[in-house]
C-alpha cells in the first residue's frame, strides 16, 4: 500500500508587507485594517494525514500486511509511527532479505534483536535449515524468540523441487511450539522423523502443506487428526507413507499427489485436486457427500490411475486396444451412487473414446452438473459438435440443466501442469484449472 501522507503546514501565500490589504471603517477613519491570511482550505484538506490519526492498534495491522522492508522503514516516516513497528505483528520474509546467506543470516538476527513482539507470518528457507551456514542451535534459537511468540504463519523451506537421493534436513522441534495460534503452515522438504511424545493440538490450524517431505505414515495422520478446524490440505511429492486415509469433520479442499488416498469421511470436503495426473494414483471416495470439484485425471496415468465412488470404480481412462475395463463394468451401478460434481473440464480434448467414455460416465451419473466444458482444438462446426453431444449421450443426461460447451481453450506456458496450484490457500479457489500465467 501507499506510504501514509505526512502532515503538511496549511499553504499561506506570502503578501507584501508595502501591499498590506485594508478596509476603511465606517467612521471614514484612515488607519490600516489587517487582515488575516487567506489558506488554501482545499489543498489543506487534500493533504491532511488522516491514516496517522488512526488508532495504534489500527496502525500496527496495516504495518503487519506491509512487505517485511517495508514494515521496518515506516520508523522513518514521522515520530507519531516510530515506535510501532517494534510492536506490530513482524511479518519476516527471507524473499524480500539480501539473497546472500550470510547478510541474510545477519539482517534476520537484528530483526528478532529489534522486535518486541508478537509474530504474525515467518518464512525460512532450505539454506538455513540445511545447516550452512547457519548452525542448528542458531535456527532453533530463532523459533524460541520473543519477536515469533502467537505466530500465525509459518513457511519453512521452498518446496519447488526434489532432490533425488538426499535426505532433507529434519524439522526443528522447537516449531512446534507455535501449536496454539498457527492458521497457515507451509513445510517443505524437511523430514518429520520423530513424532513429539506428546502431541499438540492445532486449535487454529486451517490450512496445511507438506511439500517434498519424508514423514511418517503414523505421525502424518496424527497430525491431521489433531487439526480440529483444518480447511486445506495440501500433500506434493511426499514421502514415508504409502496411503492416506481421510476422515476429518473440516476439511474442504485437498491437494495431493504420488500416494493411495481414501476419503473415509470429509462431510464438507469440496474439492479433490490431483497434482500430478501423469504419474496415477488410486483415489476412492466412500463418503464425501458435498464433493463439487475433482481433477485431474489423465490418460498418461497409467493402470495405478483409479477413482471409486462408493462401490462404483473407473479404472484408468486410457484405453487399451480399443477397449475400457472400467467401461464394461460399470454398467451395473448402485442407484445410491450420488456424485455432487457441478463442473467438469476436459482439456486437450480430441473425442478419442477413451475420452468420451470418461466424460459420458458423468454425463450420465453426477445429477448436480451444471456445466461440462470441453477444451481443445477448434470447434467451429455445428455438425461436428453435434456429434460429439451425440457420443455424449446427452440426451440421457441425469442433470436436465447441465450445459454442455467446446472451447479452444487459453493458452497456457503449463501445459502439462493443469493445476494453478501456488499456495495451499489456492486450493479454496472456485475453479482452481483457471490459467494465472499472466497474473
Amino acid at each position: 500500500m501507499d506510504a501514509p501522507i505526512l502532515p503538511q503546514k496549511a499553504h499561506v501565500t506570502p503578501t507584501s508587507t508595502m501591499e498590506l490589504p485594508y478596509s476603511k471603517r465606517a467612521s471614514d477613519s484612515k488607519e490600516p485594517q489587517c487582515q488575516e491570511p487567506q489558506v488554501d482550505t482545499r489543498e489543506n484538506d487534500d493533504a491532511i494525514d488522516h491514516i496517522s490519526s488512526m488508532a495504534d492498534d489500527v496502525l500496527r495491522k496495516i504495518i503487519s500486511l506491509l512487505p517485511t522492508k517495508d514494515g521496518a522503514r515506516t520508523q522513518i516516516l514521522a515520530t507519531r509511527w516510530r515506535p510501532l513497528w517494534r510492536s506490530a505483528p513482524l511479518n519476516l520474509d527471507h524473499r524480500e532479505l539480501a539473497a546472500d546467506g550470510q547478510a541474510q543470516i545477519d539482517t534476520i538476527l537484528k530483526i528478532l534483536a529489534d522486535h518486541q513482539g508478537p509474530g504474525r507470518r515467518l518464512s525460512l528457507p532450505n539454506l538455513h535449515l540445511e545447516h550452512y551456514p547457519c548452525p542448528p542451535v542458531i535456527v532453533n534459537a530463532w523459533l524460541r524468540s520473543d519477536a515469533l511468540n502467537n505466530l500465525q504463519e509459518l513457511e519453512l523451506g521452498n518446496g519447488n523441487f526434489l532432490r533425488e537421493h538426499v535426505l532433507p534436513p529434519p524439522l526443528p522441534i522447537s516449531a512446534f511450539r507455535f501449536s496454539a495460534t498457527l492458521r497457515a503452515a507451509t513445510i517443505s522438504q524437511c523430514h518429520l522423523r520423530r513424532q513429539p511424545v506428546q502431541m499438540n493440538i492445532f486449535p487454529e490450524l486451517r490450512h496445511l502443506a507438506l511439500n517434498y517431505v519424508r514423514i511418517s505414515d503414523v505421525f502424518l495422520h496424527s497430525l491431521i487428526a489433531h487439526c480440529p478446524v483444518l480447511e486445506c490440505l495440501q500433500l506434493n511429492r511426499s514421502t514415508g507413507f504409502d496411503c492416506l486415509r481421510i476422515k476429518s469433520p473440516s476439511l474442504r479442499s485437498i491437494g495431493i499427489s504420488c500416494v493411495e488416498l481414501i476419503i473415509e469421511d470429509a462431510p464438507l470436503l469440496e474439492r479433490l485436486l490431483q497434482f500430478d495426473p501423469h504419474n496415477g494414483l488410486p483415489v476412492s471416495v466412500i463418503s464425501a457427500p458435498k464433493l463439487e470439484t475433482l481433477g485431474c485425471f489423465s490418460e498418461l496415468g497409467g493402470p495405478r490411475s483409479t477413482l471409486a465412488f462408493s462401490t462404483t470404480v473407473i479404472k484408468s481412462i486410457a484405453s487399451s486396444r480399443n477397449t475400457n475395463s472400467w467401461r464394461r463394468k460399470k454398467h451395473i451401478l448402485m442407484r445410491n451412487l450420488e456424485i455432487r460434481l457441478k463442473t467438469v473440464v476436459m482439456k486437450c480434448y480430441k473425442g478419442t473414446k477413451s475420452q468420451v467414455n470418461f466424460a459420458t460416465f458423468f454425463v450420465l451419473n453426477a445429477k448436480m452438473l451444471e456445466e461440462m466444458r470441453f477444451e481443445g482444438e477448434k470447434y467451429d462446426d455445428e455438425m461436428l459438435i453435434a456429434e460429439h453431444l451425440k457420443l455424449l449421450q446427452v440426451e440421457k443426461r441425469a442433470s436436465r440443466s447441465a450445459q454442455f460447451s467446446f472451447t479452444t481453450g487459453r493458452e497456457c506456458r503449463h501445459k502439462h501442469n493443469l493445476l494453478h496450484i501456488k499456495h495451499v490457500r489456492d486450493l479454496s479457489l472456485v475453479d482452481p484449472f483457471e490459467c494465472t500465467c499472466s497474473t
